[in-house]
């Protein structure tokens, strides 16, 4: 459980503008699934999905998982 959400948060938003990554969406997911935020972390997965983003295969078998789950 994270001690600082807020704080996490704001860290993984500045790293997805900064590098805009697998990781830093990967981050950001799990953030928001920690606090069952489900508004953004449903949005932050439409945008991974859109992203021009080249995912390694564990990424991508997540991003499978969590859309075949939201559907």
């Amino acid at each position: 459980e994270l001690k600082r959400p807020h704080e996490a948060e704001q860290l993984a938003k500045d790293s997805k503008e900064r590098f805009f990554n697998e990781a830093s969406f990967m981050k950001l997911l799990e953030i928001y699934f920690d606090v069952k935020n489900k508004i953004e972390f449903d949005r932050t997965l439409e945008e991974l999905r859109k992203a021009d983003i080249v995912l390694s295969s564990r990424g991508l078998e997540t991003m499978r998982f969590w859309i075949a789950r939201s559907m």
